[in-house]
């Protein structure tokens, strides 16, 4: 027991010594030199936040899409938790229960995703309203009640870059 309690407790100070010292966790990759065994607890805390931050799009998502179909619904924030176990629990059970049909499975999500992307696509480009060129990359409309257009700009940006992230910068070769 007191071996496990010192290695977390080294893990902890590692992580706390890298990160104390930089404003962005992503200057103590670039900059801090690291032991491997700090670059690899790093590399699973790294993994264990992906994954829930994947989690938990997708339950916010679901919720967003029971609130907004259902009007009696009552918000709770223990909701989304509890929808964050629940897709954590599926995806868990889909690659541990039902993992000899996953090929099965990622060939029909492929098939869904493909046509989807047209399902979508054909009418938005048939039939949306057009704009000129200049007007759409010209016109910048600040509805958010930022301060000015850089920073909305900026922070519309933030959820579309998240989805970009990876851990292949993580390592460098």
């Amino acid at each position: 027991m007191s071996s496990v309690t010192s290695q977390v407790r080294y893990i902890y100070y590692s992580l706390h010594r890298i990160t104390a010292r930089f404003k962005f966790i992503d200057e103590a990759f670039v900059i801090y030199p690291q032991t491997n065994m700090e670059k690899g607890w790093l590399t699973v805390a790294g993994w264990q936040a992906g994954v829930v931050s994947g989690a938990y799009l997708t339950a916010t998502i679901i919720q967003g899409l029971i609130i907004l179909n259902h009007a009696n619904y009552v918000y709770q924030a223990w909701h989304g938790t509890l929808l964050l176990w629940a897709v954590l629990f599926a995806c868990a059970f889909v690659n541990t229960v039902v993992i000899r049909h996953l090929p099965k499975i990622e060939g029909v999500i492929l098939v869904l995703h493909i046509v989807g992307f047209f399902a979508i696509l054909v009418p938005l480009v048939t039939l949306a309203d057009h704009s000129s060129p200049a007007e759409v990359f010209t016109l910048f409309i600040n509805d958010g009640g930022w301060s000015n257009d850089g920073l909305s700009f900026f922070v519309g940006l933030t959820g579309t870059v998240f989805s970009f992230l990876g851990t292949s910068d993580l390592h460098p070769e």
